[in-house]
């Protein structure tokens, strides 16, 4: 009885030992997923930062196509004459 109550307290420490590293394993599996996470992050604050330079530029053009238009409208309707 005594070599069974000892091979069952070996087996009670090996499941131990055996739940501790599942949990050091998702504790690093965590921190590395934390890491991960955190790369994304800046990965998604750059492309957003890049879309919103982009919008500018895109903005910027635009806006330069819509007042060469007008001026080029407000010339022809009102032509100036150097005679």
């Amino acid at each position: 009885i005594l070599d069974l109550l000892e091979k069952d307290q070996e087996l009670k420490i090996i499941e131990m030992e055996v739940e501790l590293n599942g949990v050091e394993d998702s504790i690093e599996n965590a921190a590395l997923l934390e890491t991960r996470l955190s790369e994304a992050k800046s990965l998604v604050e750059d492309l957003a930062s890049t879309i919103n330079s982009l919008e500018i530029k895109v903005n910027s053009k635009e806006e330069i196509r819509e007042s060469e238009k007008s001026l080029k409208l407000r010339y022809f309707s009102n032509p100036i004459s150097d005679f």
